[in-house]
């Protein structure tokens, strides 16, 4: 099986997740930390890297404390999978704000404004959006194949066969 076909990143990824869901409900103490919910965990092809996407209830200050309070705890969070996975090497963890829920919840806003006909979003839903780095990789639609032939109309592969039969 070639690395590129693999799925092992996301299979280690959903257990990485779950542990990680496990060990922030019922193991950190941190009072920082507030409701966080573990949406994704994207590991690098070498499993060396994980980048967690959180998503935090409450204002913007409590999601920048409980982000803080995570970053702080990644070692321990850390030692705590080392204990749970046995994994020979252990990615760092690096966590990200994952904003999903709060995307969804304008866009809700914004249609029942729409569907009430109304031509203003309401204000409690108005959210500053920023535009963020959030580690995912774009969406990227790779070119139609096109056949590529060496000038004396073979491919180079064919060629280079027929100088090694004679």
């Amino acid at each position: 099986m070639s690395n590129s076909t693999s799925n092992r990143p996301e299979r280690v990824g959903q257990l990485i997740r779950q542990q990680l869901a496990e060990t922030l409900l019922h193991e950190l103490k941190d009072p920082r930390v507030g409701y966080v919910t573990v949406t994704e965990v994207r590991l690098s092809k070498d499993l060396g890297h994980a980048r967690v996407f959180v998503s935090i209830y409450g204002d913007r200050e409590q999601r920048e404390r409980s982000l803080a309070g995570l970053r702080a705890a990644s070692g321990f969070l850390k030692s705590r999978l080392g204990h749970a996975l046995k994994l020979r090497c252990l990615p760092t963890l690096d966590f990200c704000l994952d904003d999903t829920l709060d995307v969804a919840e304008r866009i809700a806003g914004v249609s029942a404004a729409i569907a009430a006909g109304e031509t203003e979003p309401p204000p409690d839903v108005a959210l500053d959006l920023v535009a963020v780095d959030d580690g995912r990789e774009p969406l990227v639609i790779p070119p139609p194949p096109t056949a590529s032939r060496s000038k004396k109309g073979k491919s180079r592969t064919r060629a280079k066969r027929s100088r090694n039969k004679r």
